[in-house]
């Protein structure tokens, strides 16, 4: 579809919007709305869209942003109750449909500024609501309204589709009680996942991963169920249980660079590789003072990220 398709499509839709609106009396605008038009096409290729792979075609899917200046209250309340007539999706032709249609956001004079609100189910982002001063509550929920149109041009977005960022929040807890261990393994098994804080924020797990025991020959550190100490740290602290696909459960050892066990899909399976390094010599005395530095050569042996776990003379 050409940019001047796409033009008479708006011009259609806009025509169907307001055909029981009166003319817009441009020197007194006191509203300002945006709403989102999606339809897709089989042809045609926009600027800006998301494709999706159906299974006999290739849709491609638009978002328009539409926005429409009307003087009166009522008008906006005429758009609404149109659209709220409307059944989608609605055709246009053989290959084009429009799959809905939103108002999202509605801006008004307050005095010397504006207030945009959000409509339902659509909110601000929480940038939004600082950078422009919430004029709604954001404590309990992304807040519905800001004190200014903003200068980028946003507007709300589907509540459904607020951005979640996860934080990973490790707590080290010292004592010298063994029931204490265990009462917190009793109070977190009584919890139920999610845990919310707010409308925007929430708790999605809490684990025991590690727990470090001071004995007569130092630490030994044991890892919870479903977590592991990887490979590289296990040969490093000298595991206390058997290594089992490139993992152990326990270390002789409390680890020096505060990472702890970890969940077996976080951990990454190491790649051996088998060298074999021939010299060549007459002198038979080289091959004692080899097997005499291969003895005083302490492994695990670490070079960057690379660890190795053996060295031997094979053949003589």
């Amino acid at each position: 579809m050409d940019n001047k398709g796409i033009s008479n499509y708006l011009l259609m839709l806009l025509v169907l919007l307001l055909v029981h609106a009166h003319r817009v009396d441009s020197e007194r605008m006191l509203d300002i709305s945006d709403f989102i038009v999606e339809f897709t096409s089989m042809n045609g290729e926009p600027k800006h869209s998301r494709q999706k792979r159906d299974a006999s075609t290739m849709l491609l899917e638009y978002i328009v942003v539409v926005e429409v200046n009307v003087s009166q209250v009522v008008w906006l309340e005429q758009i609404r109750s149109s659209l709220n007539s409307i059944s989608f999706p609605l055709q246009l032709d053989n290959t084009t449909e429009i799959d809905d249609l939103n108002i999202t956001t509605v801006c008004q004079p307050n005095g010397m500024n504006y207030q945009c609100t959000c409509e339902d189910q659509f909110v601000w982002s929480y940038n939004d609501c600082v950078a422009y001063e919430a004029c709604s509550n954001i404590s309990t929920r992304p807040c519905g309204c800001i004190s200014a149109i903003p200068s980028d041009g946003p507007m709300c977005v589907p509540e459904s589709e607020m951005p979640f960022i996860d934080f990973m929040v490790e707590l080290e807890i010292s004592t010298s009680s063994s029931p204490v261990t265990d009462e917190v393994r009793k109070i977190l098994g009584e919890f139920s996942f999610p845990i919310p804080l707010d409308s925007v924020t929430e708790v999605t797990n809490m684990d025991i991963t590690t727990v470090c025991i001071l004995n007569n020959t130092g630490y030994q550190c044991r890892c919870e169920d479903q977590y592991f100490w990887p490979c590289n740290t296990c040969m490093t602290y000298e595991p206390c249980d058997n290594i089992t696909n490139f993992t152990c459960g326990c270390i002789s050892g409390f680890p020096k660079d505060g990472i702890f066990c970890q969940p077996l899909t976080e951990l990454t399976t190491p790649t051996e590789y088998m060298l074999e390094i021939e010299i060549d010599t007459v002198d038979a005395a080289v091959l004692n003072e080899l097997r005499n530095i291969l003895k005083t050569v302490s492994l695990s042996l670490e070079i960057s990220d690379i660890q190795i776990i053996d060295l031997n003379i094979t053949t003589g």
